[in-house]
């Protein structure tokens, strides 16, 4: 990622730039608003049975060596559970977005190659120069979506 296709013209294609990092946010939140929900209607399972005065029970149904029913051991386990199940949620999600951030850097690199070959224009006055000047833009674009794939 050293190259200077990466890094020439940011001023050119900085609304490029923005919209997909905008979009990148967006969707991030979106989805870790629904993992965040997912999770609190889960741990809302021993509350509700505490409000509704029924024995306790676990989020998750497990054996223990240990009576979870006693009064610390229940906190205390039910404590466990729901840390383990917030870390194993927000790793989730985290491997999740990554994948499709990186998704989202590649398709933003993309629109930048889309723009150059569409602004390819050579306004030159002989022939020859003009098509020496078409062939270099053409590599540059070129070289550019190779080093986006690879």
């Amino acid at each position: 990622m050293t190259s200077d296709n990466f890094s020439k013209d940011f001023d050119k294609f900085e609304r490029i730039f923005t919209w997909y990092a905008w979009q990148g946010m967006y969707h991030h939140m979106r989805y870790q608003s629904f993992g965040t929900m997912a999770v609190f209607c889960w741990g809302f399972t021993p509350i509700a049975d505490a409000i509704s005065g029924h024995a306790r029970r676990l989020p998750m149904e497990a054996w223990y060596p240990y009576d979870t029913k006693a009064t610390p051991a229940f906190q205390l386990t039910c404590a466990h559970q729901s840390l383990a199940v917030i870390l194993g949620c927000f790793h989730n999600i985290s491997m999740d977005t990554l994948i499709t951030g990186l998704i989202n850097v590649a398709c933003c690199q993309l629109e930048v190659v889309k723009r150059n070959l569409l602004e390819l224009d050579v306004k030159t006055g002989s022939r020859e120069s003009g098509e020496v000047k078409l062939r270099e833009e053409l590599h540059r674009c070129i070289q550019h979506s190779v080093d986006v794939m690879g």
